[in-house]
């Protein structure tokens, strides 16, 4: 919960008591009760979105959040393959 700092253990507290009566988010959250939330799924980043409705004084904090790990692969998987497969010497061009 690096992105929020030092309101992070806030921001869980809020989102338990929100759970307590949103068992959608109860639910929604046990990814993260569990340590596997993925954020490169977008179920895991839509149950993040969804919480800025919820919770708008920490919707600046999960937009941060949800920036994280989103980088433009700078490599075309065809590229990567061939590279691999000519240095293995499984394809000579």
């Amino acid at each position: 919960m690096v992105v929020f700092g030092t309101r992070g253990g806030a921001f869980l507290d809020a989102v338990e008591v929100l759970g307590a009566t949103d068992r959608n988010v109860y639910w929604g959250f046990d990814p993260v009760r569990r340590g596997v939330l993925d954020l490169g799924i977008p179920a895991g980043r839509a149950q993040l979105a969804r919480l800025k409705d919820e919770m708008v004084e920490y919707a600046a904090d999960l937009d941060k959040l949800l920036m994280v790990g989103v980088v433009a692969d700078p490599l075309q998987v065809e590229v990567v393959s061939r590279t691999l497969n000519e240095v293995e010497g499984r394809m000579a061009l």
